[in-house]
């Protein structure tokens, strides 16, 4: 159960400003007294206090199933006071799902929150306040609950982070690389030179209005090569090959090839981030050759890593016996 401290708008839609409760993990309700949530308001998930008043616009909810209902404020005291709850926000959350019809998340709203890994956001285009990710260093994740031809709030948050971020569709999934921005003194006048390095800004411009652009994004591939890190470009590569929506043959054997050869540098990857996801995903394709997963096992091996190995040795016995079946199939 959460309580959520809301207002009402004019329009008869919700904006969130703070929320309550004792889990991580943070799904929003779509309506509040069935009206829909549509604002989360400035330094709403912030460490920053921002509801101390008894201010009259300011109302109370309780719920926990995508609705949520006005609620008794002595039964939220008693609570809060008693330490039942606590304001999910800073270092306190790791993941939130925004409410299906989002429009608007405001300046600052995730200030400083340390912990959240993953963003769950559905289709549309949504505004993004000035610096909302601000110190969200561990934020890496966002879930779009939409297809990649719809529009949706993506360009948005990219334009705020230049760190890594991967990007999950319904029916696909993108790795952005970082980049980094530097600004150089040209002239006695302050006068500045704008100095990007790292192909992430190039993938963050593969957008025509809300919408990504898949061909955009994959030409940039054979540049990156020459300037990107191993484990980089085989992140562009397993994405992109888990969900191939529109990849064009070329893409996808440059794609394949490169992943492939570099396959010990991308396990490393996978080992170090505990999350084998995406290795499991190839090889359900039938994309890892006997080769591949020989080297992935003594991966894990040297890594000691004995729930990764187990998982591994299980699929690759799933993964050959289809691909056996597959080949009797055609034959046939």
């Amino acid at each position: 159960m959460m309580w959520y401290w809301y207002r009402e708008r004019e329009e008869g839609e919700i904006c969130l400003l703070r929320i309550f409760g004792d889990c991580s993990e943070v799904v929003l309700p779509d309506w509040i007294e069935g009206k829909p949530v549509t604002q989360i308001g400035d330094y709403c998930f912030s460490d920053r206090e921002t509801c101390t008043g008894r201010e009259e616009w300011l109302r109370m909810a309780q719920g926990d199933s995508g609705t949520a209902f006005s609620g008794d404020p002595d039964s939220f005291r008693r609570a809060y006071e008693s330490g039942a709850m606590v304001p999910l926000c800073g270092g306190n959350i790791t993941r939130v799902v925004l409410p299906a019809a989002v429009r608007k998340i405001g300046q600052l709203c995730f200030y400083q929150c340390r912990n959240l890994k993953e963003l769950s956001i559905g289709p549309g285009e949504c505004e993004i306040g000035s610096d909302a990710f601000m110190n969200c260093r561990k934020f890496h994740k966002v879930v779009l609950r939409a297809k990649a031809d719809q529009r949706t709030a993506l360009r948005q948050i990219l334009m705020q982070r230049t760190g890594e971020m991967d990007a999950w569709f319904t029916n696909a999934a993108i790795h952005f690389p970082e980049f980094s921005e530097t600004y150089d003194l040209i002239g006695p006048a302050h006068i500045f030179e704008l100095n990007i390095k790292g192909e992430g800004f190039r993938a963050r411009q593969c957008f025509e209005g809300e919408v990504f652009q898949f061909e955009r994004y994959d030409s940039i591939f054979a540049q990156a090569r020459e300037t990107e890190p191993e484990v980089t470009l085989c992140k562009m590569a397993a994405f992109r090959l888990r969900y191939p929506a529109g990849l064009r043959e070329k893409f996808y054997r440059a794609y394949a090839g490169y992943l492939l050869e570099h396959i010990g540098a991308f396990c490393d990857e996978l080992i170090r981030l505990k999350d084998l996801t995406l290795l499991e995903g190839l090889g359900e394709q039938g994309l890892l050759g006997e080769e591949q997963q020989m080297i992935c096992v003594e991966k894990m091996l040297q890594a000691k890593w004995v729930q990764g190995t187990r998982m591994l040795l299980a699929w690759k016995k799933e993964w050959n016996q289809k691909n056996e079946s597959g080949e009797s199939e055609e034959c046939r």
